[in-house]
């Protein structure tokens, strides 16, 4: 919706106050991590229409202390995926610019 004033053409001749609907608003993408196991190996993949985000993690969420991953995601097919051993620790893990 784009709102604007015009000085002139109301009753009166005083401007007025108008809206233009430009059409319906697309819903943006929603940014999905997944995880699965594969083996011994935890695979974190997110699509490939988000650039420029990266995987960060932490052990402990009070306080958080996030670090960047430091094993780099790939891109398989439509998605980036990280390989991750399984440590057998906790392990948060969040996507970010």
């Amino acid at each position: 919706m784009l709102y604007s004033t015009a000085a002139y053409g109301a009753l009166g001749g005083s401007g007025t106050l108008f809206a233009v609907a430009l059409g319906s608003s697309p819903t943006p993408p929603t940014l999905l991590l997944a995880v699965r196991r594969s083996g011994t190996n935890m695979l974190i993949s997110w699509s490939t229409n988000f650039t420029g985000y990266a995987l960060y993690f932490t052990t402990n969420l009070v306080p958080a202390d996030w670090i960047i991953e430091p094993a780099r995601a790939v891109m398989v097919g439509e998605e980036y995926v990280v390989t991750n051993g399984y440590p057998g620790v906790q392990k948060f893990c969040r996507l970010g610019p």
